[in-house]
């Protein structure tokens, strides 16, 4: 059998394109199991955070119960009240420290704004208004306050 140079060239051709398209069909599904890769780690980091939040936070509810039990008891006194007030207050930076961390993650798009927002704005807010103290000029929580007046904003 004797072959043209035209049908050669036609045959490579045809085995080139068979090859590309086969090769961004590959390419195509590496892409798609990435990105759902990236979409379930994000949603894992996210969990983890509030994880962490929610143990902060428990944190600070056990360090309240203590202080109501022992001031139910009649047993705060002032050296008491001194050393839980400190605990306290470790606990509340702890927690503000944690809820800082997400709203920088979602600030900066780690975590999509508007997947979160629904559920955070009134969090943030209310944390804002129960601990206004911590909130001033000075406040190290530039990324919970930033978020709060964007939110408040729309």
């Amino acid at each position: 059998m004797n072959f043209s140079p035209e049908w050669i060239q036609a045959l490579s051709s045809i085995v080139t394109v068979l090859l590309g398209i086969s090769a961004l069909v590959f390419a195509v599904r590496q892409i798609s199991q990435i990105t759902d890769q990236l979409r379930i780690s994000a949603l894992t980091n996210v969990l983890s955070l509030e994880a962490e939040m929610n143990l902060r936070k428990e944190k600070l509810d056990n360090v309240n119960h203590e202080i109501e039990k022992l001031d139910m008891n009649k047993q705060l006194n002032s050296r008491a009240k001194d050393v839980y007030e400190k605990k306290q207050n470790a606990a509340i930076e702890n927690w503000l420290n944690s809820v800082d961390r997400l709203c920088f993650c979602i600030r900066r798009d780690y975590f999509k704004e508007k997947d979160w927002k629904v559920e955070y704005r009134d969090y943030i807010k209310e944390i804002i208004q129960n601990f206004e103290y911590k909130f001033g000029a000075a406040t190290k929580y530039n990324n919970i306050i930033e978020l709060n007046k964007k939110w408040s904003n729309e």
